[in-house]
């Protein structure tokens, strides 16, 4: 398995976002785009009736839990709301 290049353009608003994760996880802009199409980039997209049902029911369950968040978490609450929610260690 190699590396390859991948030349992309991007919004404005886009890198300010990239660039506002890698200096708060101290990672390179590399890094943030790699790991965020690792963790979101399925390796197959199923698109039967049973898939699209299973992507809505994930998406319903989402919407549900953020909407039991509330204001007046800490960013270290949320972050590790997201992780135990991706099954992250």
């Amino acid at each position: 398995m190699g590396l390859h290049r991948l030349e992309i353009g991007l919004t404005d608003e886009l890198l300010s976002r990239i660039d506002r994760v890698s200096t708060q996880t101290n990672h390179t802009r590399t890094e943030v785009v790699i790991e965020t199409l690792e963790d979101h980039l399925p390796e197959e997209v199923d698109d039967s009736q049973a898939g699209i049902s299973a992507r809505k029911a994930l998406l319903d369950d989402i919407v549900e839990r953020g909407s039991k968040l509330g204001s007046g978490r800490s960013q270290e609450d949320i972050d590790r709301q997201i992780r135990e929610f991706r099954g992250d260690r």
